[in-house]
């Protein structure tokens, strides 16, 4: 792999702390977040643990941009200096499902209130146009970022370590071995993670090691919205989001 730093950027609740495991593990052990953070010595003040951001975080396209000077510690005395675009990996997911599952995180304190509440309007909408922000950022981003971008899909990758494979490898134009894929699982899979929440009390705590807080998991069935909406509030969200020109292709979610 060559020695492009890697940024995590996407709208809230759309899988990303998924990805980001899973990146975290593949460029740990391609040595390519070693390369800056241990076996090389770098002049700049950013530390290139892999960042994961959302639209507060990550405010302007050129935050992508990175300048490194680079010395390796083998005592050859080679200095290497480089700067560029980070390379840009996006998660993106049914809007309607990663909407209620931010309303869920951060609206109600557990699981059964949000599902007895959630068709409340007040409720419902209570997150809507900090959202709606968060995607036309992320369209926004995908649009006019200059680094490369990797997009990908919730609904294919959640349940499906062969899709992120076959992305990675494509992407990053490497071959993943057994140890690479094990180790890619064995970071980010779904019981560890579930073990891990059961640690945390509440979205506010947070680990810093897994990216996850409290109550951060629940369904990760595709379009699990259906099944706690009403029609009418259902429809009522595609609304909300389908009238904004850059999100029209939520569209198609009617069908």
């Amino acid at each position: 792999m060559n020695l492009t730093p890697v940024v995590i950027v996407a709208a809230p609740r759309t899988g990303s702390t998924f990805i980001w495991q899973c990146a975290t593990a593949l460029l740990t052990k391609t040595n390519h977040i070693e390369n800056f953070n241990r076996r090389w010595l770098q002049s700049s003040s950013v530390d290139w643990e892999l960042p994961h951001c959302h639209k507060s975080d990550f405010i302007n396209i050129d935050e992508g941009y990175y300048e490194l000077t680079l010395q390796l510690q083998d005592g050859s005395g080679s200095i290497t200096n480089t700067d560029g675009y980070c390379d840009c990996i996006i998660t993106e997911r049914n809007v309607i499902d990663s909407y209620l599952s931010y309303v869920r995180t951060f609206t109600f304190s557990n699981n059964v209130s949000f599902q007895k509440e959630i068709n409340d309007k007040d409720k419902l909408l209570s997150g809507i146009d900090y959202y709606i922000e968060q995607l036309q950022y992320i369209d926004h981003i995908k649009k006019n970022y200059k680094g490369r971008c990797l997009i990908l899909k919730y609904e294919k990758f959640v349940n499906n370590y062969d899709y992120i494979f076959e992305k990675f490898e494509s992407f990053f134009d490497i071959a993943l071995n057994d140890d690479i894929k094990n180790s890619i699982i064995k970071n980010s899979s779904r019981e560890k993670n579930l073990n891990v929440q059961k640690t945390l009390s509440g979205w506010g705590q947070v680990s810093e090691k897994h990216r996850l807080h409290g109550n951060h998991i629940w369904s990760n069935k595709i379009n699990y919205s259906k099944d706690i909406l009403t029609k009418e509030n259902y429809e009522l969200l595609l609304e909300k989001f389908s009238q904004i020109p850059v999100l029209s292709p939520w569209r198609q979610l009617r069908g």
